[in-house]
């Protein structure tokens, strides 16, 4: 016990040992002193003798550049840019596509499956970039071919037709393609782009007399009339083509069927209001208005009175018993007649206003007398 407690006695002494006095610390410290009061000193200088910054001391004012800065830079490297968060994602990307994968052990069967699957996936995108690629081909081209195709088979169909007319056989090639024409021209891509591709030719040779001077089967005519109506040619097209004249020749000819005519009156319409620069609004159309006197002059008035004399002094037409059917007739006017309300002022009363007045006077002298 007294060895241990001696022990003790002589760390405690070692522990509560003060340090030894060292002067360096001292001096330190004051020179750190020393050193804060001449940058107070040099601070309160600087703010008493503070300059106003203005446009003329800015203008003396040089470029200076700091020595240290510039040294500092020279030594070291250039700092990498900062590239974006894009080019970051991607390199990751790149950096996991560029790991290796770990291959699973499959057995013959599934690598068989795997070979097969492959060959499928592999054939179905050539067969669909294969598809892409004639479908991207042009479908301009691929329209513009079959009109062109259909108009040479027309002219064709018409030369075999005047063939065979002069050779005293019946002309039956244009009736074999009525069917063609139709399916063909009824495609509204084909249609847009068929005045373009010198359709109107071909129509014009199926509308021609034949040799023996007969029209068309009216089949034909029909048909032809159809797409006339559907197409929308300029008046260059109408001149380069010459449709006009044989639509002209339709409306003058009296053999057409009367829905034919019809038709080719309506062409002849549209196809010269851009000639004549007429606008087809109904609401300005110039109507002609009549003047309230007869047109037909006094020699035709003195004929049609002289006509009705005659036929006073006539015997009289004996009645058969017969049953008459008035037919009715269709009558088109050009002339307009002569508006007799344009003078009036004010509301316009209607025809029964009168009948409506009577009875209600009626009325009042009835309530009167009771």
């Amino acid at each position: 016990m007294s060895n241990i407690d001696e022990n003790e006695l002589h760390m405690d002494e070692q522990v509560a040992a003060p340090a030894p006095y060292n002067d360096h610390s001292d001096s330190e410290l004051s020179d750190l002193d020393e050193t804060f009061d001449e940058y107070n000193a040099m601070v309160d200088t600087t703010q008493a003798e503070a300059i106003p910054l203005d446009e003329d001391t800015i203008a003396t004012l040089g470029k200076y550049k700091k020595k240290g800065n510039r040294a500092a830079s020279e030594e070291e490297p250039p700092k990498p840019q900062k590239r974006r968060r894009r080019d970051r994602a991607r390199d990751d990307d790149e950096q996991m596509g560029e790991a290796p994968v770990p291959e699973i052990e499959l057995t013959e069967a599934e690598k068989k499956r795997r070979d097969m699957d492959k060959l499928m996936d592999d054939a179905i995108k050539t067969k669909k970039k294969a598809k892409r690629r004639k479908t991207d081909v042009d479908l301009e081209k691929m329209d513009d071919e079959a009109v062109d195709n259909l108009r040479m088979k027309m002219i064709e169909a018409a030369n075999a037709d005047t063939e065979a007319i002069e050779a005293g056989n019946p002309a039956t090639s244009k009736l074999s393609m009525v069917d063609e024409v139709r399916d063909t021209l009824g495609r509204q891509n084909l249609l847009n782009i068929a005045v373009d591709c010198g359709i109107l030719r071909g129509i014009r040779r199926w509308l021609e007399p034949l040799p023996n001077k007969t029209l068309p089967a009216y089949n034909v005519q029909k048909l032809m009339f159809e797409i006339l109506a559907k197409l929308k040619p300029d008046i260059v097209h109408l001149r380069e083509s010459g449709i006009g004249r044989i639509v002209m020749f339709y409306t003058k000819d009296s053999r057409p069927q009367r829905l034919i005519k019809r038709e080719a009156e309506k062409l002849v319409r549209d196809w010269s209001r851009p000639i004549l620069g007429r606008s087809d609004d109904y609401r300005s159309r110039a109507i002609p208005i009549a003047d309230g006197r007869s047109s037909a002059p006094s020699s035709q008035r003195r004929k049609s009175v002289d006509d009705t004399k005659h036929s006073a002094l006539a015997a009289p037409v004996k009645d058969t018993g017969r049953a008459r059917v008035m037919m009715p007739q269709s009558h088109s006017y050009e002339v307009a007649p002569v508006s007799r309300l344009n003078n009036v002022v004010g509301p316009i009363r209607p025809i029964t206003a009168r009948g409506d007045e009577f009875i209600r006077k009626m009325k009042a002298k009835k309530a009167a007398r009771r």
